[in-house]
């Protein structure tokens, strides 16, 4: 008697087994979701010198490839890429120490500045007291309780300078950290750039011999879709928040306001995370001007409300255009997951990576409505 195999039963099972597995592992996630984030946070940690190395590579290949074009053709290909890259590392390497020379003396002496007048504010306590008092001739029992509430403050402001400290070491051991993985990622950055069509080569094999005509092209277009963009995210972001730091260091100098380098600073930086950036780093801006005049700090606010309007109307549509293709409402979530899943980086990259996402969910969208030849557009 020979035996049949049900083939249509085979593939229903096949298909709830599937489907149980995905089940199982998603429960799994979400049952250990603080687990699984760890372990992606060390795995994160551990490539990061790779990751690092990946976008200085990004960086650094249209200047490489530009320099290459430009090199005399009595070259060899293999020098062309060589003098190329050393041409690129060497502009990228003078960029920075340029921009640390004169960034950091300028903020350790507005971080001094700024220290020594907290200072002379609290000192200060007698002549304000006498102020108030004999000029303003406020009511002496008056004074005596704000002059109280000044002081609690004070010892509130000196526990949370003595809380800080172990913070600033903390970020300390971080900064190295940071050089560290900098310095490996630019070892990394090399070794792909030099060898990037071998690399690209030794993935386009595998994925053709792992999968069919139809997976590798759709494999490509993604590919190309991430570089496209994460390049003109990643790079576009970066630009604009240097001419915003820029800006805002020009516009405060000219309104005379206080540690104008140190502010453009923190506003540049902060300028990086979509959305949410200009407020981050407004709030600590304001802080410090206040501690010096609220006036400024008044001035400042409103200076700085100018100024992120014009990058998001006019500067960031110039330099990033539609980069990313999401509608406001997702780049407004995708910020708030990154941020909750990765911090500060995942804010910053969440909305690349999200628009990948939503691009190839909006594509698989748009077929399966041809194939069943609805017409719904969005």
């Amino acid at each position: 008697m020979k035996f049949e195999i049900d083939k249509d039963l085979t593939k229903k099972i096949a298909i709830f087994t599937l489907v149980g597995v995905n089940l199982i592992v998603i429960y799994a996630i979400v049952t250990n979701f603080q687990i699984v984030t760890n372990i992606l946070a060390r795995i994160l940690a551990i490539l990061n010198p790779i990751i690092v190395g990946m976008f200085i590579a990004m960086i650094l290949e249209p200047f490489m490839s530009f320099f290459e074009n430009k090199l005399p053709s009595f070259y060899s290909d293999k020098s062309k890429r060589i003098i190329a890259l050393i041409i690129s590392i060497t502009i990228l390497l003078l960029f920075i120490i340029v921009f640390l020379q004169i960034l950091i003396p300028q903020l350790v002496e507005s971080i001094t500045k700024l220290a020594n007048s907290t200072t002379d504010v609290f000192i200060s306590n007698g002549d304000l007291r006498s102020i108030l008092i004999d000029k303003l001739r406020l009511d002496p029992n008056f004074v005596n309780q704000i002059m109280i509430s000044l002081n609690d403050l004070v010892a509130q402001l000196s526990k949370l300078l003595q809380s800080i400290v172990p913070s600033i070491i903390a970020y300390s051991v971080n900064i190295v950290k940071a050089l560290i993985s900098l310095i490996l990622g630019l070892v990394v950055a090399v070794y792909l750039l030099l060898d990037k069509e071998n690399f690209k080569l030794q993935v386009k094999r595998a994925f053709n011999a792992l999968f069919n005509k139809v997976v590798v092209s759709k494999a490509t277009d993604i590919y190309h879709m991430v570089i496209r963009m994460f390049n003109s995210f990643l790079i576009g972001k970066i630009i604009d928040s240097l001419i915003i730091g820029l800006l805002t260091f020009i516009v405060l100098s000219l309104f005379k306001i206080h540690y104008a380098l140190l502010i453009a600073f923190i506003v540049g930086v902060t300028n990086i995370i979509p959305t949410f950036g200009p407020f981050i780093g407004a709030i600590p801006a304001v802080i410090i001007l206040l501690l010096v005049d609220p006036i400024e700090a008044l001035y400042f606010m409103g200076l700085i409300l100018l100024i992120q309007q014009f990058d998001g109307n006019v500067l960031g549509p110039l330099i990033l255009g539609d980069s990313v293709g999401l509608p406001s409402f997702w780049v407004l979530f995708s910020i708030i997951l990154g941020g909750g899943l990765f911090g500060a980086l995942g804010m910053f990259l969440g909305v690349p990576i999200f628009a990948v996402v939503y691009t190839l969910i909006r594509q698989e969208i748009t077929k399966q409505l041809a194939k069943r030849q609805v017409d719904i557009h969005a």
